[in-house]
C-alpha cells in the first residue's frame, strides 16, 4: 500500500513524498519527481524539506534537465 504524504513544486516539476507499507507492516518512504522514482533506496524515515531538495537536485543533474 502507498500513500502520498507530501507534495512540492519546483518550477514545472512535481515532487512527491510517498509512504509505503509492505505486507509485514514495515513503513518506508520514497521520493518521486513527475511520477519517476528518484532513488532505488527506500528511506527509513520521512525526508525533511532539505533532503527532498537534495534528492530533487541530484535527480535534476542526472537527467540534465532545467
Amino acid at each position: 500500500m502507498q500513500r502520498l504524504v507530501q507534495t512540492h513544486h519546483f518550477g514545472p516539476h512535481r515532487v512527491d513524498v510517498v509512504e509505503l507499507l509492505d505486507d509485514d507492516g514495515v513503513v518506508g518512504y520514497t521520493v518521486l519527481v513527475d511520477q519517476e522514482t528518484v532513488s532505488d533506496a527506500l528511506l527509513t524515515s520521512r525526508p525533511d524539506l532539505e533532503e527532498v531538495v537534495r534528492m530533487y537536485a541530484a535527480w535534476q543533474s542526472r537527467r540534465g534537465t532545467d
